[in-house]
């Protein structure tokens, strides 16, 4: 009983249980993103099957000379 705490409101008493809450659903995708860096932008690795944000991939990489 050490997680139930009682609420009195204008003379009527209620029992509350305290509980943690459990597991929250999946994540989505799995990220890597241990090299992100400031501009990072997420993109998909095949050779890893995983996405990631790096510094391989940025905006001044698209922008600056980057292959459409």
């Amino acid at each position: 009983m050490s997680n139930l705490v009682n609420v009195v409101v204008t003379g009527s008493t209620s029992v509350v249980e305290v509980t943690t809450a459990g597991p929250q659903g999946a994540k989505g995708i799995e990220l890597v993103e241990t090299g992100k860096v400031d501009g990072s932008i997420i993109y998909y690795s095949s050779d890893e099957s995983t996405f990631k944000a790096d510094s391989s991939q940025t905006l001044l990489t698209l922008v600056d000379g980057g292959n459409f």
